[in-house]
């Protein structure tokens, strides 16, 4: 048997196998199989709906779901800094050590297995710029992540 949309009890599950919000740009659900008995879910995240899974998860001070979304060796260049931060537990120490940001989003586009973010990145008071995020994937996993900043003032 075969069904589209996932009743309203049934949560959605994403590729890390964490419950995600329904959004009208998310990729439509896979059919669901009964095989035996057992039902068989699968969804398919997109490239794009991974990175944004990642800024959202930064935005909610997630170390834990941010780093998930990555691969063992990421690498992650931050603006102004003499070394990138390298591996899971540098993506966990990125979002610990950054103050609590407001972002919106501008614009999004991927191009093969990169990803790029525009947002309007401000902390009240202090500053406020525009900030592209670029995310190299392979496969569905982060490999790098690297950052362009300009002035929104």
């Amino acid at each position: 048997m075969v069904r589209g949309a996932p009743n309203r009890s049934e949560k959605r599950v994403g590729a890390r196998g964490s419950a995600s919000a329904e959004r009208r740009d998310a990729p439509l659900p896979a059919p669901r199989l009964r095989r035996g008995g057992l039902r068989i879910v699968v969804r398919v995240e997109t490239q794009l709906a991974i990175a944004r899974s990642f800024i959202e998860a930064v935005q909610a001070k997630n170390d834990h779901a941010a780093a998930g979304l990555c691969s063992d060796e990421i690498e992650v260049v931050l603006p102004g800094a003499s070394a990138p931060l390298k591996g899971k537990d540098g993506v966990r120490q990125m979002i610990n050590l950054a103050p609590k940001l407001e972002q919106s989003a501008r614009g999004e586009e991927q191009r093969d297995d990169e990803v790029r973010i525009s947002t309007l990145t401000r902390a009240p008071g202090v500053f406020a710029n525009y900030t592209t995020w670029i995310f190299v994937f392979e496969r569905n996993e982060i490999k790098r992540l690297s950052f362009e900043l300009r002035a929104a003032n």
